[in-house]
């Protein structure tokens, strides 16, 4: 799709593709999933080479990146929410062997806001069983 080129959705609504996040010598890859919400801020996981990153962003300005303080020995889940607080939640595994899912805050990055569950991870499963919810 075009970035500028104008579309309709199915209620016959106008609006408009712009590219968020492209690769380059530093941003390597991408996860396979994102969340939008309704201001258009968009939550992914970004590569930089071996570290994976929690980034949000709008096409109007750089990624913010949430987690550069946190992800150093970290790994993200694959797929991320955001929501129109432009509070993300990720799921992610750490090197020491623990798991968590946490909330982050798009509006102050680099460190998440709040636990919101964390377990010892288990390589051979496939989902993580989080035995205490910390809401």
């Amino acid at each position: 799709l075009h970035p500028t080129k104008r579309y309709k959705n199915m209620s016959n609504e106008n609006f408009f593709y712009d590219v968020v996040a492209k690769t380059d010598s530093s941003l390597t890859g991408f996860a396979n999933t994102t969340s939008i919400n309704d201001s258009g801020l968009v939550a992914l996981i970004g590569k930089y080479g071996a570290v994976q990153d929690l980034l949000v962003g709008d096409g109007s300005s750089p990624l913010k990146n949430l987690s550069s303080d946190f992800s150093l020995n970290t790994s993200f889940a694959s797929g991320v929410e955001i929501n129109n607080n432009n509070e993300v939640v990720a799921v992610d595994r750490q090197s020491n062997g623990m798991s968590g899912v946490r909330l982050w805050d798009a509006n102050q990055p680099g460190t998440f806001k709040k636990n919101i569950a964390i377990s010892k991870y288990l390589a051979t499963n496939t989902y993580q069983v989080f035995k205490n919810i910390l809401i």
